[in-house]
């Protein structure tokens, strides 16, 4: 389910490995508001979309591994992420049944600007995800 790539990057893969969730880091503020930017790439199925520059903040994306971690583990509750600008990005990760299988909801939200039009692209959706076999 959870896979590091590097010491910053990570991946969220499907059961059947047709679709993941990478966070990829960018940048890093560590004054005022400690927070970073990642890039977010959503792959489900043969759909695919991405989002540069997505803000959270620090302390909440630890708190959201640290969870998804302890998640693997019970296999019950649910975890969320935001971005600080919660329509970019969203992320719950809950267990939908007794036998404590997962499933992801997500969407994410490219925002364009062309003169005075704002233009979104909206990917959403859901998938279950894989096992815990250490692959």
């Amino acid at each position: 389910m959870y896979k590091p790539l590097s010491e910053f990057d990570f991946r969220i893969y499907s059961n059947d490995k047709t679709s993941h969730i990478t966070f990829i880091l960018e940048e890093y503020m560590h004054e005022r508001l400690p927070s970073l930017s990642c890039t977010i790439e959503v792959v489900d199925n043969k759909f695919l979309g991405w989002n540069i520059n997505v803000w959270f903040e620090l302390d909440k994306l630890l708190s959201f591994i640290t969870e998804l971690e302890d998640l693997e583990i019970k296999r019950q509750g649910s975890v969320t992420l935001n971005a600080m600008s919660p329509h970019e990005f969203n992320i719950t990760i809950e267990n939908y049944n007794k036998k404590g299988d997962l499933l992801v909801n997500y969407s994410l939200t490219n925002i364009k600007y062309n003169t005075d039009i704002c233009l979104r692209n909206t990917l959403t959706g859901a998938f279950l995800l894989e096992g815990f076999s250490g692959t």
